[in-house]
């Protein structure tokens, strides 16, 4: 079974990772500088450790697959939708994309969207509705997501 990589744009989760490691470093020190309990603080050093590794380090590790018979999508370790090729009625590359990035979907309409960037974004049409646990349970007949290489991964879907 082939299964070829296809990146996504790491930039829009350099904030996050900014952000965690800043709290991660303040916490620390309060919690180390303040007389408090060890089993808990050492619970809430896990606690924000593990949101660190998986919402401000897994998404530098990720990357969208597509395999013989589906198309993987991630971002970080949170999101992941497989997606079977046979549920792929179209594809094509959109030059402008949601305003959101991270993964979103409008109430209103059955798009789910897992975008990093605004430009330059893939939009798939499905053959019938799928669930995207990801996306809290949301379910949608188009997908909106974005590769580095989208024209390489674009051509191997068609």
């Amino acid at each position: 079974m082939a299964s070829e990589r296809y990146p996504y744009a790491k930039r829009a989760f350099v904030p996050n990772l900014a952000l965690l490691l800043g709290l991660t470093a303040l916490l620390s020190v309060v919690l180390l500088l303040t007389p408090s309990d060890p089993f808990l603080s050492a619970l809430v050093l896990a606690a924000v450790a593990a949101a660190l590794l998986v919402l401000g380090i897994s998404p530098f590790l990720a990357a969208h697959e597509l395999r013989d018979d589906v198309l993987v999508l991630r971002q970080g370790w949170y999101f992941r939708a497989e997606i079977p090729r046979t549920n792929i009625e179209a594809a094509r590359r959109l030059e402008r994309g949601p305003r959101k990035v991270g993964v979103s979907f409008r109430l209103a309409a059955p798009v789910v969207q897992v975008t990093t960037q605004r430009h330059g974004v893939i939009e798939l049409q499905l053959r019938r509705p799928q669930t995207f646990r990801g996306a809290l349970g949301k379910r949608a007949d188009r997908v909106v997501f974005d590769a580095l290489d989208a024209d390489r991964l674009l051509a191997r879907l068609r």
